[in-house]
């Protein structure tokens, strides 16, 4: 919201960003949960270099040419190794966005073409409410001075009209027309980001290889899924070397949910169901959002857990820096478990 306008106009761009503009840079790196594309890690590939203060008042400063594995190991860190004052991101030159949106696309086109849609921009995000046989829109991102242009047909769907409402506190992307890539990566951006939200939010990554049956679980679900879902999103995310990555040395797809009309309480009945359905998937949760997974289902999707915790001892050896999602999630103190 504040960095990528000035990048821009010296003349640079992140390779990716998240899909809301007034997300912040150090959050979207320590979850490695905002961003997609088929060949593009999330945003936290882009750390290149990170200054925090550790538990006892000293300074450590890591970098991937220097630090190796366990640089790797702290970009994603939750919060947990040390308060991050310094990032250093890797940059490229400034380019060209066009985003454009397809309504109506059958299911069986999906299952059958999913690898060729989703390879098929930039960045492209299917969007479903998993009431009907049709996804819903599938928007579909261009980097102009790489890629085609756009075409006018999508698997035989036209374009729609723009979607943009210009009195609405949410304002979506511009369609069909091109902008500069921090305006047209996000899918939508805030008149007032102090406005609150009206709705709660779960996400979960699935190896790219079980996207297509994951999907089709989740229609089994349509009717649990009716009276609390807003709209889910479908995208994808390339493998990085992050540690606690939901991409850890794997493609992933991610299908997000947004939830209306219920409660955190109402919800978490929803999720296990969900859960349950996603679990001979490898479904692991997005870290900053409601899931109901127990810990020990979530530690084992994440193969360099055991290597997290003694980096949580090394820098924070009293767990100054833990709270109870951690305390929970990744281990007491950060203390190995045996």
């Amino acid at each position: 919201h504040e960095l990528c306008p000035q990048l821009h106009r010296a003349g640079f761009a992140l390779h990716n960003m998240a899909s809301l503009d007034n997300i912040t840079v150090i959050g979207a790196c320590m979850t490695a949960t905002h961003g997609s594309g088929d060949t593009l890690g999330n945003l936290a590939t882009a750390v290149s270099g990170l200054e925090m203060v550790i538990a006892d008042g000293s300074i450590v400063s890591l970098t991937r040419d220097k630090d190796g594995d366990t640089f790797y190991g702290a970009v994603v860190a939750l919060g947990a190794l040390g308060v991050v004052t310094k990032v250093t991101l890797d940059l490229q030159p400034t380019f060209t966005v066009q985003q454009d949106i397809y309504e109506q696309i059958h299911l069986e086109h999906i299952h059958k073409n999913f690898n060729a849609m989703m390879s098929a921009g930039y960045s492209v995000s299917l969007f479903t409410s998993w009431q009907d046989e049709c996804i819903d829109t599938i928007w579909v991102k261009q980097r102009l001075d790489q890629q085609p242009p756009p075409v006018p047909t999508f698997f035989g769907q036209p374009l729609p009209p723009n979607p943009d409402d210009p009195t609405s506190n949410v304002h979506l992307t511009p369609n069909a027309v091109p902008g500069a890539w921090y305006e047209h990566i996000p899918h939508l951006y805030m008149t007032d980001p102090l406005l609150p939200g009206q709705e709660l939010q779960s996400e979960y990554f699935v190896p790219r290889r079980h996207a297509v049956a994951a999907m089709s679980t989740i229609i089994s679900l349509r009717d649990v899924l009716k009276p609390v879902l807003g709209m889910s999103e479908v995208r994808s995310i390339a493998a990085d070397r992050l540690w606690l990555s939901p991409a850890y040395r794997q493609d992933v797809v991610s299908i997000h949910f947004s939830w209306v009309n219920c409660t955190e309480s109402m919800l978490m009945t929803v999720l296990v169901r969900l859960e349950e359905q996603l679990d001979p998937f490898e479904a692991r949760p997005h870290w900053g959002k409601l899931f109901a997974m127990s810990p020990s289902r979530v530690q084992r999707y994440y193969e360099r857990m055991s290597d997290f915790r003694m980096l949580m001892h090394r820098y924070d050896p009293q767990g100054k820096f833990s709270n109870a999602f951690i305390d929970q999630y990744i281990g007491k103190k950060g203390l190995p478990k045996l």
